[in-house]
Order: C-alpha cells, then sequence, then structure tokens
C-alpha cells in the first residue's frame, strides 16, 4: 500500500483481510497522513436517518449533486464507520453538527 493515511491504511487492511501480503509504504515518521490533519471528519448516519444525511448533501452539493454516490455515501456510512472503528481502531468520538448539516454526524477523534 502506498501511504499510512485513511484511503492508504483501509485499502492496506482490505487486502491483508483478502489474504495479500503488502508492504505499507509512508514518508512520514507516523501514520495518518492528511486524513490526522482533516480538520472536519467523517460524516455519518449514525442515530440520524439516511434520509437526512442523503437530504442535507444533496442540497451542500448543489448543482454539483451526483445522487447515485449521495446515495450510496449516506447508506454505507454506518457500516464504514463500523469498519474503521473495528477493523482499524480509528477514534472516531467526537460527534459534531458542522455546516450545512441538521444534526450532529460529523465524526472524528477527541483529541
Amino acid at each position: 500500500g502506498i501511504g499510512g493515511g485513511l484511503a492508504g491504511m483501509v485499502a492496506t487492511m482490505s487486502l491483508i483481510d483478502r489474504g495479500a501480503k503488502v508492504i505499507m509504504i509512508e514518508k512520514q515518521a507516523y501514520l495518518g497522513g492528511n486524513s490526522g490533519k482533516a480538520s472536519s471528519g467523517i460524516n455519518a448516519a449514525l442515530e440520524t436517518s439516511v434520509e437526512s444525511l442523503i437530504a442535507d448533501t444533496t442540497k451542500s452539493a448543489g448543482a454539483l449533486a451526483r445522487p447515485e454516490l449521495i446515495h450510496r455515501l449516506a447508506n454505507d456510512s454506518a457500516s464504514a464507520v463500523d469498519w474503521l472503528r473495528h477493523r482499524i481502531a480509528v477514534d472516531l468520538s467526537m460527534r459534531s453538527q458542522l455546516g450545512g448539516h441538521t444534526v450532529k454526524r460529523t465524526l472524528r477523534p477527541s483529541n
């Protein structure tokens, strides 16, 4: 895998789970990449409805909305967050309501 950010870690762990032998290459002395610097977090339909996440995301995207991708994101968000928490031990314990959302659904580390 290339990179120790969230995308690189997910790709690496997914390959390992399928039996591949993987070497992760990261230029920094620590894991996290740009994902560790992201100021907002991950939006998910946890303790909120999938429909409200779809509505908020569609409104925020405006003319650039891609309904098929928004539906996929919203419908898969809870299981994706569960996998991140339990398979990779990503700390997503803080929940906030950020711009464009009608409820607290943005997850990020507590530190």
